[in-house]
């Protein structure tokens, strides 16, 4: 039996549309993408949604060319002339259409495999500017916690890539703390409050490792408002 590929184009993604063509259980499911993508927001939720649910079948993700935006404007052809026929449900008319058997598709990659789950590693660091004070008075002292991720995730390899995404704020942050070192060496107890430097993964995954940071905060820092201001240096758009 011959193996039925649905196709969706990213720009065609709304609410609950990749759970109904899945539900429809084909073999397989083609997301295409523009070559530039001007809905970044867009993007890092499907790509979160795609990593937290389980699949049973492969999920490829291919830039848009002139052959597959061919096949995929044949298909939209044949969705409206279906939809014409008032016989069968919508969703299974659309079904039908985006599992046509006019075309055959190939990859030429090993079989598919299930992804692993990431393995996240926060780092971080207390810069105190009451290092002469007593632990208590330390542990008692606000804090402001500068942030920024440090690796480049996608579920497209080729949108991995960017010192811009997001290598410009990591830059930013230790500078930061570079120039803060100096200032708390040289002046002491100056300032009201810490400073907690911290380097986050995942930034694509809506910002998944700061969740894991802030849900299961050190000792030191979970006491009752503690953290007054956490600033995230992201990349400039």
């Amino acid at each position: 039996a011959l193996r039925k590929i649905a196709f969706l184009h990213f720009d065609d993604i709304g609410d609950n549309s990749v759970m109904n063509l899945l539900h429809k259980k084909p073999n397989g499911l083609i997301i295409i993408l523009p070559r530039v993508i001007s809905e970044m927001a867009m993007w890092h939720t499907l790509q979160k949604f795609f990593y937290d649910e389980t699949f049973p079948i492969p999920i490829y993700v291919a830039f848009e060319n002139e052959p597959l935006m061919q096949i995929y404007k044949d298909l939209q052809v044949k969705e409206a002339q279906l939809a014409e026929a008032p016989t069968k449900p919508f969703f299974s008319k659309m079904f039908e259409t985006v599992m046509a058997e006019d075309y055959q598709v190939s990859v030429s990659i090993d079989e598919p495999k299930s992804s692993s789950p990431l393995q996240l590693e926060n780092f971080y660091y207390l810069l105190s500017s009451s290092q002469d004070q007593k632990e208590e008075r330390k542990a008692s002292k606000p804090v402001i916690i500068i942030s920024a991720t440090y690796d480049v995730f996608s579920l497209a390899p080729d949108l991995s890539h960017g010192v811009n995404s997001n290598g410009s704020g990591l830059i930013a942050l230790l500078e930061l703390f570079k120039v803060y070192q100096k200032l708390f060496a040289a002046y002491g107890s100056f300032s009201k409050y810490d400073l907690l430097f911290l380097l986050t993964p995942t930034g694509s995954l809506n910002y998944r490792g700061t969740e894991l940071f802030l849900n299961d905060l050190p000792e030191s820092l979970s006491q009752k408002n503690r953290i007054r201001f956490m600033l995230g240096l992201l990349r400039s758009k």
